[in-house]
């Protein structure tokens, strides 16, 4: 059986190496399955190790080449071809769709099953077809890159990549999986932060992580003697890091340019990854891929984003912000500055805090609407929700726009219709409908559909172990806002 079994790999696996992309992808689906026994391959995973192979193995000789691109299809080529099929149905013009929809592959069932029942069938066919592949490279190199080799060798290639000191904002921006590689294996070895003694300078998995735990982590919130109470992810990466949850904080606050003494490309880098989510996506999977390969497990760095396994980073409550002009974004009495760079800088900060705000808000809500009760996470609809301030961004000081005590979470409907001042809350958490909108739920069904009782609550909906707005809010609210 086991004979036969080898015949039907060998087989089916050369028609896979007809294809040089398609080749790659299952060499690292059996790697996968070899080290974990996992026949499953998360597109978010195919995608960070197929470029990390490509740059290896296969390099383009202009440097010029759209990686995602030909992963997407060689990763929809193995479907077609009945290699894998995917958990996900995806039209074959809309590679992003892998991505968006969270879409896995899992190995053909038969091929499975032969594989897991004959020992040492997965390296020896990897091995195979890693010789028939990639003709002038030695076999063992590309075993040792899919986790299929016992020893620690390493491609010439990625040994100079891994070595590379880039400077600038490249550090940051352009992170490979080798480089990211090289800079874990420093951290394992390193010793723990003595107290009264200098710490080592951040490198850039180091910084990028911090900047990863600023999307769910307001750090202002935390300093000094309370450093050690901040929530995951920052006792993980101290951990991790070797530094206490202070540097971590601290590297946090450099990033938003509220330390002007930071690195000096710090804040720069974190602006332009936290304006583009997408890069930002792919540069925290390169971190978490390099990681793991690393052998650094998610009790060590938790996938605290939920990225790991496909997806992309979405920044919530982004509404309020379209809005407002730069002025708007300073605080109180805070000057102008002429650098374009500072004020991206500014700008990206406000969205994250805006980010996290939103993230609260909703919790603290229970993902409802507190005028209605509406759940649009129930069917499917997330972004329907939305999380607004009671005294808005532009008339609150830093810390007030960042408290969860000065938002509210509903629906579209009452959303616009508080922002408006069509209805406001008592202190009491009573809903109090403006004499417009009162006239009109009288007179007009389709008001009365919206705005009547029901669907409308007498008093804010919210969980019991909610926080309640503040009465400071709420009466900014009725005296500035309220019609």
């Amino acid at each position: 059986m086991a004979e036969i079994d080898k015949g039907y790999v060998l087989s089916r696996l050369r028609g896979a190496g007809a294809d040089a992309d398609q080749s790659l992808l299952m060499l690292l689906a059996l790697g996968r399955l070899g080290r974990t026994g996992n026949g499953e391959m998360p597109w978010s995973v195919a995608e960070v190790a197929f470029a990390d192979m490509v740059s290896q193995f296969r390099p383009a000789p202009d440097g010029q080449v759209d990686t995602e691109v030909i992963a997407a299809r060689a990763f929809l080529g193995l479907s077609r071809d009945q290699f894998w099929g995917l958990d996900v149905e995806v039209p074959a013009d809309r590679p992003r769709a892998l991505g968006e929809r969270r879409v896995s592959a899992r190995l053909d069932p038969v091929l499975d099953r032969a594989l897991r029942g004959s020992p040492g069938l997965i390296q020896q066919t990897a091995r195979q077809l890693a010789a028939g592949t990639f003709p002038g490279t030695d076999p063992e190199l590309i075993l040792a890159a899919i986790g299929l080799s016992a020893g620690t060798r390493v491609s010439p290639s990625a040994r100079a990549e891994g070595g590379l000191r880039r400077h600038g904002l490249d550090a940051y921006l352009k992170l490979s999986v080798s480089q990211a590689r090289a800079q874990f294996r420093d951290l394992l070895v390193r010793d723990d932060a003595a107290d009264g003694k200098r710490q080592v300078d951040f490198v850039p998995v180091e910084t990028l992580l911090c900047l990863a735990a600023s999307f769910v982590v307001n750090h202002r919130r935390y300093g000094g003697s309370t450093a050690h109470t901040a929530p995951t992810p920052v006792p993980e990466l101290a951990r991790l890091l070797r530094r206490r949850p202070s540097s971590v904080l601290a590297k946090m606050a450099n990033l938003d340019g509220s330390r002007s003494h930071g690195a000096s490309h710090d804040a720069s880098a974190g602006a332009r990854l936290r304006e583009d989510p997408r890069l930002f996506t792919r540069t925290y999977r390169v971190l978490l891929y390099a990681a793991r390969a690393e052998g650094i497990g998610t009790g060590q760095l938790p996938d605290f984003l939920d990225l790991e396994d496909g997806g992309e980073l979405d920044l919530l409550g982004q509404e309020e912000l379209a809005a407002l002009d730069p002025d708007d974004l300073r605080a109180a009495g805070e000057e102008i500055d002429p650098d374009p760079e500072t004020e991206r800088i500014r700008l990206a900060a406000a969205r994250v805090g805006q980010h996290i705000f939103a993230q609260n808000v909703l919790a603290n809500c229970g993902r409802s609407c507190v005028f209605c009760g509406l759940q649009p996470g129930a069917f499917g609809l997330r972004r329907m929700l939305l999380a607004g301030h009671i005294k808005p961004w532009r008339d609150s000081t830093p810390v007030e726009r960042l408290d969860t005590r000065n938002g509210l979470a509903a629906c579209p409907a009452h959303d616009v219709a508080f922002d408006t001042g069509l209805l406001t809350v008592a202190d009491d958490l009573s809903v109090v409908v403006g004499a417009a909108l009162a006239r009109s739920v009288r007179d007009d069904e389709m008001t009365r559909h919206y705005y009547g009782q029901p669907p409308m609550v007498g008093a804010l909906r919210l969980p019991a172990q909610a926080q309640r707005p503040l009465p400071k809010y709420l009466d900014w609210h009725r005296r500035y806002i309220f019609r």
